[in-house]
């Protein structure tokens, strides 16, 4: 899904609500859960309106750092599923400050900015890839204001998207007919099941 027209403007009836602080932050030896609105708040007025996200980090392997994102996640049960290999109760290492968040699995570290929200994943103290602005966020299609937000289903995706640097390449994403390296281009990646006897 391409949400953007050009580099600044969002498509006509698309909406981006990225996360700009850390307000609420709840950790524990093996996640790091946290309330991130989408607008600054500056007093408690502040609180009784707009789009929270919750963001929940984890360490479910050595080395692997898990960011996963949500919107009034619900109880509904999104089947099919299927369980993964993975020590969902995993210790990692998590420092708060009072402007950020370091947590730790193995090499890899993700350092969080509270105040104004950025996310910068790390090796060995090396930058590997950041997101900050509108990078990481909720995405609303068919947009048409709080007053009418009435059934988001179908209607919502979240998003991340993370910087690479000079000479870094990105390849693969799937059998396409063109050049092997992604770099510069929108490549459109979806999962369907066709059912039995199908391609």
């Amino acid at each position: 899904m391409k949400f953007g027209n050009g580099c600044w403007l969002q498509k006509e009836g698309i909406e981006c609500f990225a996360p700009q602080e850390a307000y609420i932050v709840n950790k524990n030896d093996h996640e790091v859960v946290i309330c991130a609105p989408t607008h600054h708040i500056a007093h408690r007025g502040d609180t009784l309106g707009g789009i929270n996200l919750t963001i929940r980090v984890t360490a479910p392997a050595e080395d692997v750092i898990r960011v996963q994102t949500s919107h009034y996640l619900g109880v509904e049960d999104h089947s099919p599923k299927f369980d993964l290999n993975m020590d969902e109760n995993r210790a990692m290492d998590v420092e708060e400050t009072e402007d950020e968040i370091l947590v730790r699995s193995g090499n890899l570290s993700l350092r969080i900015n509270k105040k104004n929200w950025s996310m910068s994943y790390e090796r060995d103290g090396k930058v590997l890839t950041a997101s900050s602005g509108r990078d990481h966020a909720y995405m609303r299609t068919q947009w048409t204001g709080f007053a009418y937000d009435m059934d988001p289903e179908g209607k919502a995706y979240m998003r991340q998207q993370l910087g690479i640097d000079v000479n870094e390449h990105v390849y693969g994403l799937g059998e396409r007919f063109g050049a092997l390296v992604r770099n510069g281009q929108s490549v459109d990646i979806w999962n369907e099941d066709g059912g039995t006897s199908t391609d």
